[in-house]
């Protein structure tokens, strides 16, 4: 009697532990299988390629501070920037770049000084990615990023009000143009919600060295800053997709240059395909 109840014991824990490790591998699957629903992510041992058409629209506040980080003045900033990326990615590393090249208006006040600007700005980025899948849940997988990027501003400046001039050129108008260029590291994280539906979020921190030029009168400085994403996407089909999103930007050019920061929107149509 007491070997049959032992081996009834033996039977029940190792049936309890079959079914534990089917579930588990079960719940791994499920994970799997809505994690590379994500557009951008390929399947473990497998590739995956494509991109997107991005349209991004800013139309809001542009804030301004001073060395010490302090706000000292804003304004109003309305622009759009056409673009696209590609990308191609192979089990949990992906690599992407992106380019955007759009024109907008500012109006700045700053102290008693106010001016407009007509400005155009184009933007350069080139990232790889990590999936961490040993960390990854049901709801989660965490990702890092490394990269470079480079912001191109030009501005046509006219002061409006207060008694000033551009002191690169002693008038109440100057041509502007600040290059910034940054290496990047990042953190974020793939939530998928369904086959259909899911999002990212991710916060990347750039150490910018910037130039800025107006005339023959040129300037540089460095500075810390870097951008806040989040991206809804939803998969059309097994290949296309539609992703809308928002960004929020610090630029920072260091005391010579300035700094400022903004919030976008955005909006993507990308094919992709596993292979």
């Amino acid at each position: 009697m007491r070997r049959l109840a032992i081996a009834f014991a033996a039977s029940a824990t190792a049936l309890g532990f079959a079914l534990s490790s089917s579930v588990f591998a079960q719940g791994r699957v499920i994970e799997e299988t809505l994690l590379v629903k994500d557009p951008t992510v390929a399947s473990a041992g497998k590739w995956k390629a494509g991109g997107a058409l991005e349209y991004w629209y800013i139309n809001g506040k542009a804030n301004f501070y001073d060395s010490a980080g302090n706000k000292v003045g804003d304004g109003t900033i309305s622009f759009t920037q056409p673009g696209g990326n590609v990308f191609a990615g192979y089990g949990d590393f992906t690599i992407q770049g992106t380019y955007r090249s759009g024109k907008g208006d500012l109006n700045a006040n700053i102290g008693t000084l106010s001016y407009t600007s007509k400005s155009k700005q184009t933007d350069d980025e080139l990232t790889l990615r990590w999936l961490i899948r040993a960390w990854s849940s049901r709801f989660l997988t965490p990702y890092v990023l490394a990269g470079y990027s480079q912001t191109k501003v030009t501005e046509d400046r006219t002061i409006t009000a207060g008694a000033f001039v551009w002191t690169c050129t002693g008038t109440t108008t100057a041509s502007y143009s600040t290059d910034y260029k940054a290496p990047l590291l990042g953190i974020g994280g793939i939530f998928p919600i369904s086959e259909k539906f899911g999002a990212r979020l991710d916060g990347r921190y750039k150490h910018y060295s910037a130039t800025q030029k107006c005339g023959s009168t040129s300037v540089s400085g460095s500075g810390n800053g870097g951008e806040l994403t989040g991206t809804g996407y939803y998969n059309i089909t097994d290949s296309w997709n539609l992703q809308v999103g928002g960004k929020y930007t610090y630029l920072n050019g260091g005391s010579a240059i300035g700094y400022s920061g903004r919030w976008g929107l955005f909006g993507m149509l990308g094919y992709s395909h596993s292979f």
